[in-house]
């Protein structure tokens, strides 16, 4: 078996497809359903600004009756698919990309020419059987970083709540890289889309301990629509811009993953309170404190946070310090740092 490296143009490669020299092999495709629309839309625009998409993966055979090369598409049919159905002026693109709304034959004619020129990676494997093919899929997923739950779900659907966490991921990553929230490898493993995903969680079933099994219902749920994306956009944009302007709270423990769902839940409840929080805190009108005082509050939060020891901990936030120590994702925890975040924010913490 020889695996050769090699690449077409986007016109050879759809040129191929349309001859139907390159076929797609159903054996190793996880599912015969098309992407939706925000998928095909995403890997399309990924494409149109030069960003590099995953390789293809093509099984070359020739047919002695007829005497004709094919190739099959043992991995990549999602890309190939959704790359002929733009080349073919079948779909427009959607979501926040700058071309959206625009079909091929919409685009500028440089875009255009970028399009159909750009280099799609292929592996070639000539002369392998089919023995050949499942072993290389196993080899290579041997040396494979088995994927967390957040890549899991983001591989696996592809639904409308699983395109606005990418597009709210995208839009923050940079700032709560600036915030200390993650570090670049945190995010490159996405534990943003995780944080985002609890948060969203939240507004629908208040604060829990959440297993990876509710978080993949619901983007299960909301696989068709989800209707809440304009509002959760705004309130997490909005709490992720005050924050930004707290700048003596950057890289600080109040900051970190688990502190971060607690303060942006209570930034959002303190503007607007969300009815699904509630029961953990049902107030009906709540006044934002100063800068200045949201500042020293969190400062002081944060300095509780990070004792060695509760005794070295003022009394009355002593309870905080529990709720940063040890288990920091369970409900219980996650409640008491909601409250406190929240009276911090309103300037109730030493009345």
């Amino acid at each position: 078996m020889n695996v050769n490296n090699t690449g077409y143009t986007i016109a050879e490669y759809c040129d191929q497809m349309n001859k139907k020299s390159i076929i797609v092999n159903h054996d190793y495709q996880r599912s015969p359903n098309i992407w939706p629309v925000a998928a095909r839309s995403y890997l399309i625009d990924t494409i149109l600004l030069g960003y590099p998409i995953p390789k293809i993966a093509l099984f070359q055979m020739t047919d002695i009756d007829t005497r004709k090369t094919v190739k099959e598409i043992v991995d990549g049919q999602q890309r190939s698919m959704a790359i002929q159905a733009f080349f073919s002026n079948r779909f427009r693109i959607t979501g926040q990309s700058e071309f959206s709304g625009k079909k091929f034959d919409d685009l500028a004619l440089d875009r255009k020419k970028e399009f159909i020129e750009y280099q799609i990676s292929v592996d070639l494997f000539v002369g392998a059987t089919e023995a050949n093919i499942r072993q290389m899929f196993r080899r290579m997923n041997s040396y494979t970083v088995p994927l967390n739950p957040e890549e899991k779900r983001h591989a696996t659907n592809q639904g409308a709540f699983k395109w606005f966490i990418v597009e709210i991921t995208e839009d923050h990553e940079a700032s709560l890289e600036m915030l200390g929230v993650f570090s670049k490898g945190s995010l490159a493993r996405m534990q943003d889309a995780k944080l985002f995903t609890e948060l969203a969680f939240a507004f629908e079933h208040g604060i829990e301990t959440y297993a990876f099994e509710k978080l993949d219902k619901f983007y299960t749920k909301y696989d068709g629509s989800f209707p809440r994306k304009r509002e959760l956009q705004q309130s997490f944009t909005k709490a992720i811009d005050t924050l930004m302007d707290l700048k003596t709270i950057h890289q600080s423990p109040i900051v970190k993953p688990f502190n971060a769902y607690s303060l942006i839940l209570a930034l959002v409840h303190v503007d607007k309170p969300v009815a699904a929080l509630k029961p953990f805190l049902n107030v009906k009108q709540a006044k934002r404190a100063s800068k200045s005082k949201i500042n020293h509050n969190l400062e002081l939060l944060a300095l509780a946070a990070q004792a060695t020891a509760v005794d070295k901990v003022l009394p009355d936030l002593q309870a905080f310090h529990r709720a940063c120590d040890g288990a920091t994702n369970t409900k219980e925890h996650r409640i008491v740092r909601f409250e406190w975040m929240f009276k911090a924010l309103t300037d109730q913490m030493h009345k």
